[in-house]
């Protein structure tokens, strides 16, 4: 959801519904396969290149791991590694969890689409912070 705002495919201005959320690339629809992986989310008005990586449970470990690659590559002030799990809720891990992890999608899907709308102005906030934290970086 935070690189779906980033990019201007959901409003700020307003708590997105579920179908709008469903849209989203990648929403509710990951599996254990993706973890790990780098997902091209689109470009935003800057020309910047947005992913998406699910972590799992590597936490910092994965961003520090992407930022000495960046380093070693000497593209370190290129990379801005934004770590949204602050901001995911009970709601969106149970939902998830019964939803892609347990194969309930019609269990699980509406929890984590209640608990998505419950963090969306969190992640608004983050992206608006990371969006002043890269204009820093420029």
């Amino acid at each position: 959801m935070a690189a779906a705002l980033h990019l201007g495919l959901l409003s700020k201005d307003r708590i997105p519904n579920e179908t709008e959320l469903l849209a989203v690339p990648y929403f509710d629809k990951t599996t254990n396969a993706d973890f790990g992986s780098i997902r091209f989310m689109g470009k935003d008005e800057y020309n910047n290149e947005v992913y998406v990586l699910g972590k799992k449970n590597m936490g910092d470990r994965y961003s520090r791991l992407l930022q000495g690659v960046a380093k070693i590559l000497g593209e370190e002030e290129q990379l801005l590694v934004v770590n949204c799990m602050n901001r995911v809720n009970t709601f969106m891990k149970l939902g998830g969890f019964s939803s892609r992890k347990m194969g309930l999608v019609s269990l699980g899907r509406p929890v984590v689409v209640r608990g998505s709308r419950k963090a969306f102005l969190e992640l608004v906030n983050l992206v608006e912070i990371t969006r002043l934290r890269a204009l820093q970086m420029v």
